[in-house]
């Protein structure tokens, strides 16, 4: 009927309706009409009388549509926003399945045990916490480097060799690490924060073996601080680091508290 009442009044653009009649159209009161008479957003009053006005009936449709188009505006963005949530939900409960570390469970200790790159999924889940455009491609690079800090750390554990270090005094990076360097050349062109991630792990892979190499006393106590971190610790490190809620620095610090201890 509304609509009816719509177009009856378009093919007749003088049409003039009562106040109590626009209200019974507009699904308000009487007060409310003359709230919006006078905010500018209906009218405005035709005088038909000495003491009597009236409203021109397609002022009162525009009002109507315009509401309308506010509702269907509200509508769309609230179902955006529903989508927006499950595609994020369903990328971080894929991370959740890729990012498991099982270290030393059944006194094994291999490169399987790590987080797969392989298997890594093309865009962060950035939280809606994160600081900054949730959205944004510096949001996916700062999770990359978050990120990358904790699977060094992985590897750092698988490589530990019980704080043995001939291995790196011969120039030695066969094994674990090789490995994973090897990997990150091969795997970062294949994704879209692959050269953040390689920078960031090789950045803090640097700093561990730089330590390792000028204070070797204090090697074991960045190792220490190494075996404190569990395979549940790196898994919650790494879920935080892709919504964007990690540390940049995590394993900076660690070489630096080191040092400073």
């Amino acid at each position: 009927m509304l609509q009816a009442s719509i177009a009856k009044n378009l093919s007749n653009p003088t049409a003039l309706e009562k106040v109590p009649a626009a209200a019974n159209r507009m699904a308000c009161s009487v007060s409310q009409v003359y709230r919006e008479i006078k905010a500018g957003r209906l009218g405005p009053l035709v005088k038909v009388g000495a003491r009597s006005s009236a409203l021109p009936s397609s002022s009162t449709d525009a009002w109507i549509a315009a509401r309308i188009a506010e509702r269907n505006h509200a509508e769309n963005h609230q179902q955006e926003r529903r989508c927006r949530m499950n595609t994020r939900t369903a990328l971080l409960n894929r991370w959740r399945k890729v990012l498991v570390s099982t270290l030393g469970e059944d006194g094994l200790w291999n490169f399987d045990q790590i987080p797969d790159m392989e298997q890594f999924p093309p865009r962060f889940p950035i939280a809606a916490e994160f600081d900054g455009d949730q959205n944004g491609d510096e949001a996916q690079r700062i999770a990359a480097s978050m990120l990358s800090g904790v699977l060094c750390l992985a590897a750092l554990k698988l490589h530990r060799a019980d704080g043995n270090l001939e291995w790196l005094k011969a120039g030695d990076l066969s094994c674990y690490l090789d490995r994973i360097v090897h990997r990150l050349h091969t795997i970062s062109p294949t994704l879209p924060y692959g050269s953040d991630f390689s920078s960031g792990y090789l950045l803090n892979l640097g700093a561990a073996l730089e330590l390792a190499m000028l204070a070797p006393d204090r090697w074991p106590v960045f190792l220490a601080r190494l075996d404190a971190i569990g395979n549940e610790d790196l898994r919650r490190m790494a879920i935080a680091a892709v919504q964007g809620l990690g540390d940049e620095s995590i394993l900076l610090d660690m070489v630096v508290a080191a040092v400073s201890e």
